[in-house]
């Protein structure tokens, strides 16, 4: 990619982004469903609760990766990472993402994030479709607000502006103005 990097590439990696964030969350509820994927904890005070390692090592894997990337931004552009939580390090990463596409490193951040959806996408639900719902609310934010099935809507440029189902009524009046 590097300095040459056009803006649909950066786009394909600001949704990847957000899909790692978005696959974060979905494997959250996949954490304690269906035995057949996962195992029976023994001992405790639930013996025999089901729990999914393989959805408990890709959240992992999610959290190293992204984490790794971003400490080589924070540490060369000389700012402060942020928590190690998945939609903090992803709208850090976003904000980054014109530097880190220019990095010498840049080629291999996006092999590894484009190799992270393609293995987290089929186990997370995520290969449903996306639906364009319009532009961000947030004042300020250039983004477009995206619907995926059984999840939030969030915006292209900053995870932070994410409104979960609950919260749709209110994001419908903001769209509206009704």
């Amino acid at each position: 990619m590097g300095a040459r990097a056009c803006g649909s590439c950066r786009d394909r990696l600001a949704r990847g982004l957000l899909q790692v964030a978005s696959a974060h969350r979905e494997l959250l509820r996949v954490l304690a469903t269906s035995p057949r994927h996962g195992e029976r904890v023994r001992g405790g005070a639930h013996p025999g609760l089901p729990f999914n390692t393989e959805a408990a090592d890709l959240r992992a894997e999610q959290l190293g990766v992204l984490a790794a990337w971003v400490d080589l931004v924070a540490a060369e552009r000389g700012t402060r990472a942020p928590a190690r939580l998945v939609e903090a390090q992803v709208g850090f990463l976003i904000a980054h993402l014109d530097w880190l596409m220019a990095h010498a490193a840049g080629a291999d951040f996006a092999e590894e994030l484009l190799g992270l959806v393609a293995a987290t996408r089929p186990r997370a639900g995520q290969d449903v479709a996306t639906v364009p719902i319009g532009g961000c609310v947030e004042p300020g934010c250039r983004g477009q607000l995206r619907a995926v099935a059984r999840s939030a809507i969030t915006c292209t440029r900053d995870p932070a502006h994410s409104w979960a189902p609950r919260r749709w009524p209110e994001l419908r009046r903001a769209l509206t103005g009704v």
